[in-house]
């Protein structure tokens, strides 16, 4: 869970970035205005790259490969030791060993056929929902948040600065998931609870249509605000808590094969 919530992080302050660029171009009328927002995204390969080196390798990934000396000192870097925890990288890297043995007993043999039969298919539909329901609840107006804003009636700029609201907001709310999870609100109250404020925004927006022309001013803005409320309840919730509901949903033994069908199922719901 905090490694996909450290991806929506890092995914957040890239668009984060990217709005801010585009918006400072906004006024120039030369071929710049478009040059450099595109050449924003060649500054990342550099740091990613000096990341990529420095850090250490998945112990997992090494005992799989049969590498346990260079697992044993990967998991001594991961690791904070201290005189109050008893913490034994050997003993930890034979465990390693033979939970890898055991899934690959397990999963030697299964099909997404398998996905289909008995209790793993209703596994799999629920986990093919949990993934469609992210776009079918407005991921899609978020992700073309701006060009929604606009054909709503806002001014491109306050289209840019809501857009920047709303990442920032989506950043803000993925820690704030991680407190609600730890908190003891149980997963299927988030994701249901969540679905029921994002439906409440979606009709509000939806209304908000209906105004006359003569407050088009006030109703554009107030379409933005709705879409920064929605943003919070999305990450808070349905954004940030699917993934790790794919997770522990699928048999052990179908995990990856039931995850890839729901994840294409999102695919196509998006599109």
């Amino acid at each position: 869970m905090l490694r996909f919530s450290c991806l929506i992080l890092l995914s957040g302050l890239g668009q984060l970035v990217g709005i801010g660029v585009i918006k400072s171009q906004l006024y120039r009328n030369d071929e710049w205005s478009y040059r450099v927002p595109y050449a924003i995204q060649w500054m990342w390969p550099i740091p990613l790259a000096i990341g990529v080196y420095y850090a250490p390798e998945s112990p997992w990934w090494l005992v799989r490969r049969g590498k346990l000396d260079a697992a044993k000192k990967s998991l001594l870097r991961l690791t904070s030791l201290n005189r109050e925890t008893e913490f034994d990288a050997d003993e930890t890297v034979a465990m390693m060993v033979h939970t890898t043995a055991l899934e690959e007993k397990i999963t030697r043999g299964a099909s997404y056929l398998d996905c289909f039969r008995g209790v793993d298919l209703r596994r799999t539909e629920i986990v093919c929902m949990l993934w469609a329901i992210q776009n079918l609840s407005g991921n899609s107006f978020s992700g073309y948040s701006t060009y929604f804003l606009q054909q709503a009636g806002v001014p491109t700029s306050e289209a840019l600065s809501f857009a920047m609201g709303q990442y920032g907001i989506n950043m803000a709310g993925c820690i704030g998931a991680w407190f609600l999870m730890q908190a003891g609100v149980g997963r299927r109250s988030l994701y249901l609870y969540g679905l029921c404020g994002l439906c409440l925004m979606l009709f509000i927006m939806g209304c908000l249509g209906f105004v006359p022309e003569s407050h088009n001013r006030a109703a554009s803005l107030a379409t933005g605000s709705m879409m920064l409320v929605w943003a919070l309840i999305y990450q808070l919730t349905v954004g940030t808590v699917c993934y790790s509901l794919v997770a522990e949903l699928p048999a052990r033994r179908l995990q990856i094969k039931t995850v890839v069908l729901g994840r294409n199922l999102y695919n196509v719901v998006g599109w």
